[in-house]
C-alpha cells in the first residue's frame, strides 16, 4: 500500500474519532437545541411583545381624563419542541435524551405532545394614561416579572432545580382621535396613534444539580449554567374605531402594524464537561427584522369611572391568535 494513501486512512479514522467523541457530540447537540429554540421562539416573543399595547376604545371620552389598568392575557403562537422528534438533528440522540430527562423529563412528560402544538406566552400590564390636548393621548406601559415572583412559582410548583428568570416590558404610545363617536348618527369614533415597546427576557437554568450522564461506560460530569436572552425592539402604528352598544359596551376593531427588531442570544456559561471546556463550546446568536401586523376586536364595557375590558388579537405574520382580560379606572 502506498504511503499517501496509509496516511489518507489514517487521517480520516483520526477524524471519525474525533467526531465520535461524546464530549464534542453533546457540545454541539447542545448548540442545535439553542440554535432550535431561537427558531422556534423569536417569533412568539415578538407577537407576545406587542400584546395589550393598544387600547380598546378609539376614544376615552372627553378631555381632560386619565385612567390606570391592570391586564392579564396569553397569545399562542405554533408549539416548538417538534425538532426533538427529529433524532437526524442530533450527533448522540442518546446522549442528549439522558440530558433532558434529567433536566425535567421533557419528552415523558404528558404536556410534551401538548407544547409541539401550542406554546403560550404570558402577558401581564400596567398601563398609565393622560388626555393632553387637541384630541391626543399618551400612555405608559410596563410588564414585569422579577426573579422573586420566579422563585415564589418555583416553591409552588414543587421545583427543586436552581432557575432564573426575568421578563419586562416597557413602551409608550401617542394617539389622537380623529372622528368623535356621534351618537345621534351612530357614526363611529376614529382614532391612530403610535408607539415603541422594549421587551426582554433573561433566563437561566443550572446545570450543576444534574446527576453524571452515562456516555457508553464513562460518566460525563456537567457543570455551568444554561442562559437563554431575548430583546424585542417593536415600533408600530394602528388605527381603530369603536362605538357604542346599549349605553355601556363599546365594541371596537383596529390593526396595527409593526416593525420589530430581535435578539438572541443563548449558551452554557463556564461550561466544563468533567472539568474541562469542551471545544467548541455551544452557543447561539440569532438576530431578525420583521413586519408584523396584528388585528385587534373586543369591546370595554364601562360602568361610570370602571371599565372591564376584553380584547382579542390575531398576528398575521405568526397566525398566532391571543386574548387579554383586564380592568381600568378612568377619571
Amino acid at each position: 500500500m502506498k504511503k499517501p494513501l496509509i496516511v489518507f486512512l489514517l487521517i480520516g479514522m483520526a477524524g471519525f474519532a474525533v467526531a465520535q467523541d461524546p464530549v464534542s457530540q453533546l457540545s454541539a447537540d447542545l448548540e442545535t437545541l439553542f440554535i432550535e429554540l431561537g427558531k422556534d421562539m423569536m417569533p412568539g416573543l415578538e407577537t407576545a411583545a406587542v400584546l395589550n399595547h393598544e387600547l380598546g376604545s378609539a376614544e376615552f371620552g372627553s378631555l381632560p381624563h386619565m385612567y390606570f389598568s391592570l391586564s392579564v392575557g396569553a397569545t399562542a403562537p405554533s408549539g416548538t419542541l417538534t425538532f426533538l422528534d427529529e433524532e437526524a438533528k442530533f450527533d448522540n440522540p442518546e446522549l442528549f435524551n439522558q440530558l433532558l430527562e434529567q433536566a425535567g423529563d421533557v419528552k415523558n412528560s404528558d404536556y410534551y405532545s401538548t407544547l409541539q402544538d401550542y406554546f403560550p406566552y404570558p402577558s401581564i400590564r400596567a398601563v398609565y394614561g393622560i388626555g393632553l390636548f387637541s384630541d391626543y393621548e399618551l400612555s405608559l406601559q410596563a410588564g414585569l416579572i422579577p426573579q422573586s415572583i420566579t422563585d415564589m412559582g418555583l416553591d409552588i410548583g414543587g421545583v427543586d432545580e436552581e432557575i432564573t428568570a426575568e421578563i419586562i416590558n416597557l413602551g409608550f404610545r401617542l394617539r389622537r382621535v380623529f372622528v368623535h363617536q356621534d351618537k345621534e348618527s351612530h357614526l363611529p369614533a376614529i382614532s391612530a396613534g403610535i408607539g415603541y415597546i422594549y421587551s426582554g427576557i433573561d433566563f437561566g437554568y443550572s446545570l450543576d444539580s444534574l446527576d453524571p450522564l452515562d456516555a457508553g461506560g464513562t460518566d460525563l460530569v456537567l457543570a455551568g449554567t444554561a442562559t437563554f436572552k431575548t430583546t424585542v425592539h417593536s415600533f408600530g402604528t394602528d388605527v381603530r374605531a369603536s362605538g357604542r352598544f346599549l349605553r355601556v359596551f363599546y365594541p371596537f376593531l383596529g390593526a396595527s402594524a409593526y416593525y420589530q427588531r430581535t435578539a438572541y442570544e443563548a449558551g452554557v456559561a463556564e461550561f466544563t464537561i468533567n472539568g474541562s471546556a469542551p471545544n467548541p463550546e455551544p452557543f447561539s446568536s440569532q438576530e431578525k427584522q420583521d413586519v408584523n401586523l396584528v388585528i385587534n376586536t373586543g369591546f370595554d364595557m364601562k360602568l361610570l369611572v370602571f371599565n372591564l375590558f376584553l380584547h382579542g388579537n390575531y398576528a398575521v405574520s405568526t397566525r398566532a391568535p391571543g386574548a387579554i382580560l383586564g380592568m381600568r379606572l378612568q377619571f
